[in-house]
């Protein structure tokens, strides 16, 4: 377009210079005629490149975006997400809900709202509820998950072994 834009302002410089020349005298009427006539081929010219610039433009036509596309720029927000992120939504959430909401073709705000997020998500706090409960009572009491206690049903060699991990043999 810059080509256009300077090819236009030639012309118009051309025809300013003419109706200068003119003044002078009728010698320069052919100049004048011969710079009219360039000024008038540069922008039917300009016409002629806008309009194929619109014809390429419109065939470069990008393919329309999702609703939950994901944003241009990896490290921004989006709307949907900073609501998600003020309402107390963890990480793993948002990304479930996003996953639902471009199945489903939808916001990820409707897809937090959803059944199948909400099950998801109930599904998820009890699991994290029952992992929490296996932690000890305060900070100073321990429990050993997955780790034996010697017991009196313990055979011979089972409580040997057991002795000896426990002391680092």
């Amino acid at each position: 377009m810059d080509e256009t834009n300077q090819a236009t302002t030639e012309a118009e410089n051309q025809h300013d210079d003419g109706t200068q020349s003119e003044n002078q005298g009728s010698s320069t009427d052919g100049k004048y005629e011969s710079q009219k006539k360039r000024a008038e081929k540069a922008e039917a010219e300009a016409k002629a490149l806008k309009a194929k610039l619109k014809e390429i433009e419109s065939a470069v036509t990008p393919a329309p975006a999702a609703p939950a596309a994901a944003p241009q720029n990896p490290s921004a927000l989006s709307r949907e997400e900073t609501i998600l992120y003020a309402k107390g939504f963890a990480d793993e959430e948002i990304e479930y809900a996003k996953k639902i909401a471009s199945i489903e073709g939808v916001s990820p705000l409707a897809a937090a709202e959803s059944d199948l997020f909400k099950t998801w998500k109930k599904i998820q706090d009890d699991r994290r509820k029952a992992d929490d409960a296996q932690l000890g009572a305060s900070t100073g009491s321990s429990t050993r998950k997955g780790e034996k206690s010697f017991r009196e049903s313990m055979t011979p060699a089972e409580h040997r072994a057991l002795y000896d991990k426990r002391m680092g043999r």
